[in-house]
């Protein structure tokens, strides 16, 4: 008797060298930034970030953050 039930899937893709990736998880994610790695790490244990798949926008510090440090 549900016919309108919906699933709400995400999908976040990070672009690197100009290859797009299909982040399945936070450790993935981890794995292509290379040696900026533990920077990033600890910088969201400092501002205490949550990074989830299910909140896609979560990743976005950390990726402005990445930037910084590649410039």
């Amino acid at each position: 008797r549900k016919y309108d039930k919906f699933f709400q899937t995400y999908r976040i893709y990070f672009e690197k060298e100009n290859v797009v990736y299909l982040i399945t998880g936070k450790r993935l994610f981890f794995s292509l930034l290379g040696d900026k790695k533990q920077q990033v790490r600890d910088f969201k244990k400092r501002n205490r970030l949550i990074v989830s798949r299910n909140k896609p926008e979560s990743f976005i510090p950390l990726i402005d953050f990445y930037d910084s440090l590649r410039q």
